[in-house]
């Protein structure tokens, strides 16, 4: 069976002045985003651990793609959560 999710999640990062050049990786970030949903099953969606593994997966892909983006070496996390916006499975 088919089913349909829609997601929709804001990043909290530890530098302000580090948001334009995040900005600017978007397409990369969900490009990654979609390619960690489309491994995961309905059943991971709709539970409160599956939810937070995503979460922990997001946050985890986003600091990777960032430090692998990053013209100098990166010191520190920039990206220190994730907060979902909207999640919805059907």
């Amino acid at each position: 069976k088919l089913h349909y999710a829609t997601i929709s999640f804001a990043l909290e990062i530890r530098d302000e002045s580090q948001k334009p050049w995040i900005e600017s990786l978007r397409p990369m970030i969900l490009d990654h985003l979609n390619l960690i949903l489309g491994k995961k099953t309905f059943e991971q969606l709709t539970t409160v651990q599956g939810r937070y593994i995503l979460q922990s997966q997001i946050l985890d892909m986003v600091n990777e793609s960032i430090a692998l983006k990053s013209p100098t070496p990166l010191r520190e996390i920039i990206v220190t959560h994730v907060y979902f916006n909207q999640l919805i499975v059907q």
